[in-house]
This record gives structure tokens, sequence and C-alpha cells, in this order.
């Protein structure tokens, strides 16, 4: 068994992932949404006092990956003893900078509840480094995830922004370090007491300008790997991408593609960067990829994705078997619905089921 559910999440990430045995499952999440999702994944842990996660991963910064993130680590019921290791790159991770303030509360019960953080990098940066082999780890449960993204120089870019964006939050409330800052709380913070037919081709052919924003530049990506024993030892691979930088995991993959002697790198789900935006996934980036199952996780509330070019470049190639799934049924996604768009351009589309939050994939 390997399943992704794409949580409600607004207009971000939240994946809660099982594989393994069905009747005692693993189980890892990735991102948190915003605080309603917190509430969602809480409910779960209320619901099963035995329930575990082997791996939390916060990708990056941005508001729609972490704040649910913040009060879900806050939360007394969270502890190390039910999520057994958390990969995020804070500050520290950067060099001598500071964080911006979700991060900062983030990092503060990070610390004080003694989560096992980064512990599979020594407690370092979660990085890829020039010219070094890409970083392998192994999860409980015979998951291996090969990391591709972020660069060194990524981090640093992020950097200097971090600084900037907490020396504003500063000011606006009056205090003059990080610690008065943390102590100070925040209520949202804490834990609880579009219509016509799209011209695909040309669409799919229109230039790629590559994301600027550096918190995207810093997500957490990797490959997935998993050796399903209970589906007849059948081999499973996802590529998580958070908001990664396209350039950055093609690069990883190319690496990743000469390490392996292959032509291709054949996964079966791609989650798509940054919720569908024209802006991390390039044509180049699919065409290193043999896939047909792609996720879009987001409801296009803020930023109105996923646009149509993304999408596009998924399907214009007119692969049988292509899968798209997205988590929300909204104006900005329902364009792809149409059974003659499906037909014409040989792929599935997948909606939740009304009445029932988010969507499950089974891979």
């Amino acid at each position: 068994m390997f399943t992704i559910e794409m949580l409600e999440a607004n207009e971000g990430d939240a994946l809660w992932i099982e594989y393994g045995d069905p009747t005692k499952p693993h189980r890892m999440l990735i991102d948190c949404g915003y605080k309603s999702t917190y509430r969602e994944v809480l409910r779960r842990f209320d619901a099963d006092p035995g329930l575990r996660l082997e791996l939390f991963v916060l990708t990056h910064i941005d508001g729609d990956h972490i704040a649910g993130s913040v009060p879900f680590i806050a939360d007394a019921r969270i502890t190390p003893a039910n999520v057994r290791e958390v990969w995020f790159n804070s500050r520290k991770h950067l060099g001598d900078h500071l964080g911006v303030e979700q991060a900062e509360y983030f990092t503060h019960h990070l610390d004080k509840k003694r989560f096992a953080w980064n512990e599979k990098f020594g407690g370092q940066s979660i990085v890829i480094e020039p010219g070094a082999a890409l970083p392998v780890q192994n999860i409980e449960g015979g998951l291996k995830l090969t990391l591709l993204s972020p660069t060194r120089e990524k981090l640093r870019a992020l950097a200097g922004k971090w600084d900037d964006d907490l020396e504003d939050v500063m000011t606006r409330k009056g205090v003059t370090s990080v610690e008065e800052l943390v102590a100070l709380g925040s209520a949202t913070l804490a834990p609880d007491k579009l219509g016509s037919k799209p011209n695909v081709t040309k669409l799919a052919a229109s230039a790629f300008d590559a994301d600027p924003e550096e918190p995207n530049g810093s997500s957490i990506a990797f490959l997935l790997e998993f050796t399903d024993t209970f589906d007849g030892d059948r081999n499973k691979s996802v590529l998580f991408t958070g908001d990664a930088h396209s350039p950055v995991v093609e690069a990883s993959i190319r690496q990743l593609l000469a390490d392996r002697g292959l032509g291709k790198l054949a996964v079966d789900a791609l989650k798509v960067s940054h919720h569908g935006s024209k802006k991390n996934t390039s044509k180049d980036l699919l065409e290193l990829l043999v896939c047909k199952h792609f996720l879009f996780s987001t409801n296009g509330s803020k930023h109105e994705h996923p646009d149509q070019e993304c999408v596009a470049r998924v399907i214009a190639p007119k692969r049988p078997g292509t899968h798209l799934y997205f988590n929300y049924l909204t104006d900005l996604n329902k364009m792809w619905k149409p059974p003659s768009m499906q037909t014409e351009f040989k792929y599935t589309a997948h909606y939740p089921q009304a009445g029932k939050p988010g969507l499950v994939v089974s891979i």
C-alpha cells in the first residue's frame, strides 16, 4: 500500500502519506497548510493515540506550508514519541542570519520539545552540494529518499530576505530580539485551547520564465522510493517538490540519471511544484521523466494556481494513461474536466467527491 492524501490546505500543501501494511501503516507528513489543516491532522492523532509519523518535512517557510506547521509542532499532543523526525532548514542552517516570524516560532518549539531535527543530516543543513553525490536517507518502513533540492546557493539567497523580513516584523511589534518576539506569542500561530477551452498547444509552447522567489528556491525536494512488500514487491516512487525551482530539480535529476545510467527517470507520481505555477515546472523537467500521475494541491485562492501553462505542459504530449489530480474543484481547474478535453489529450482528471474534502491518490 502507498497512498498520498492531499489534505485541504487552501492554496497550500499538506500531504499525508501512508505506506506498508494496510492494517498498521507507516505514515509521514509533508507540510501542514494553514491552521484549519492543523486541526484536521490533530483530529487524526486524537482519534488514534497510537498514531505516529516516521517523518515530518516542512519544505520551506512560505505561509501556505508553515502556518499550520507551527501550531502542530507547538501542540502539547505532538511529541518526539509520535513524530520521530523533522526535516526543516531554519535560520541556523543558513548561516548567522535572522529567520522570519513563523520560522522562529517553529524553531523555538523544535528546540524546546527536543524533536529529532535534521538528525539524519547530523543536525546540519538539508542541502545538496556541487559535485557531491545526492544525499540518500532511509526512513522506517522501507522508504528511500534522495534529496534533489535545495542547493547551498539557494539557501544563501534566502538568508538576506529573512533578515529584512524579520527586521520589519520586529519593528512593527516593538521588540528588539528574536527571544522577545517568540515570548510575545501570536494567537494565529498558537495551537487551539477560468472558463473557456484553453489552447493547450499554444500554452505548452510558451516560454519558461523561472521563479525568482528565494523562499521557494529553498524548498526541500526529494525522490521517494518504496518497495511495497504488500503489493507484490512492486517498486513505487514519487517526486515531492514543495515549491522548488525547476532548474535545481532538473540538475539533480540529471545527476541522478547519470549516477544510475538511465536516460529518463521513471516515477509513479509528481507532486507538481508550487501548486502548478508556470514558473516552477518546465518542459525540460517534464522531459526528464516518465510519469503518469500529476498532483496539484491548491484551491487557487491567493495566486490563482494552477496556471494553464503548467497543466498544458503536462498534457500536450498526449501520453495515454496520464492522470491529473486536483484536491479542489475550482474555476481555475474546471476547464480540464470536460470529457472532450480528456479524450483529445489522453488524460483523466480527478477531483474530490462531493462532500468529501481533499483527495487520496493510491500509487
